[in-house]
């Protein structure tokens, strides 16, 4: 589903998101990961916040590396939409 709201995620873990973030994910440690299956746009990049890693499965972004502040972001490229391994 969605996450509206805040979500926190303060370890070294990783969350599976199968829907969009229209609420505030925070990534607060370098071994946050989170993989998001829903739409994300570059606009939508202000509701992401901290240091961990996203991997995004669509986006309007292109495919590859993206670097926001202290954020990492993947976008993974079409046909390659299954959650980390």
């Amino acid at each position: 589903g969605n996450v509206t709201g805040v979500l926190n995620v303060d370890s070294a873990t990783t969350i599976y998101i199968a829907g969009t973030v229209p609420g505030t994910l925070r990534l607060g440690s370098e071994g946050s990961k989170a993989w998001i299956g829903g739409r994300i746009t570059a606009q939508d990049m202000g509701h992401f916040e901290g240091r961990g890693h996203l991997f995004l499965a669509d986006s309007d972004m292109t495919a590859g590396n993206h670097q926001f502040g202290e954020l990492h972001v993947t976008v993974l490229p079409d046909g390659h939409r299954e959650p980390l391994q």
